[in-house]
């Protein structure tokens, strides 16, 4: 991203904040899916060595992310300006393909990005589909290899919904909704549980 620094114009990024605050706040429902994911927390902390740590990892889980985003949100901006972007149905990709860099042994570097990108989609899948399988088996208290091996044609089948981008994208905002949705109300109810029933608590 540091690269692109030799098409960045910083006059693409004024003004800030032109149209006001609720504008952007509008924008904000966007980049929830991205910090999407503490939930996993509520799976891991009772195997961790050391579960008090755990407030700690999950802020240095979202602060990692955050920074990365914005750095790549102004470099964006910046590279292809506010029309260019919203044009664009992958913008970082894109910027990262509008410049090449002569004499080295890599010229172009969004081969890297692309690499990058689906490790990450196949880490996050994996992990989601084994806690929702674990989730499901502690519900119904049975093992959790046969649920995994059932849940892959139906994720399979879920994932052909989508018919376009736009269908892609009113996908995820839909999801996101759901996770966010979820994760406002279902922490308080869990901690409530716990504490009156006095489940949990420090090893």
């Amino acid at each position: 991203m540091l690269l692109s620094s030799k098409i960045f114009e910083i006059d693409n990024l004024l003004p800030v904040l032109g149209d006001g605050v609720f504008p952007m706040l509008k924008g904000v429902g966007s980049t929830m899916l991205v910090f999407l994911g503490h939930e996993l927390m509520f799976f891991l902390t009772p195997a961790m060595q050391q579960p008090e740590k755990a407030g700690k990892a999950v802020i240095m889980g979202i602060t990692v992310p955050l920074i990365l985003n914005l750095i790549a949100f102004i470099m964006v901006i910046g590279g292809m300006s506010v029309y260019g972007a919203t044009s664009s149905t992958w913008p970082t990709v894109d910027l990262l393909r509008s410049f090449e860099i002569k004499g080295l042994f890599f010229e172009r570097f969004d081969y890297f990005l692309l690499v990058v990108w689906i490790m990450q989609i196949l880490t996050t899948f994996s992990i989601l589909q084994y806690v929702s399988s674990k989730g499901l088996a502690q519900t119904f208290r049975t093992n959790n290899k046969p649920i995994i091996y059932f849940s892959m044609p139906i994720i399979f089948i879920i994932a052909w919904v989508p018919r376009d981008v736009n269908e892609l994208y009113s996908f995820s905002d839909f999801f996101g909704d759901i996770g966010v949705s979820l994760f406002m109300i279902l922490p308080p109810i869990m901690l409530l549980y716990a504490v009156i029933f006095k489940k949990g608590g420090v090893r």
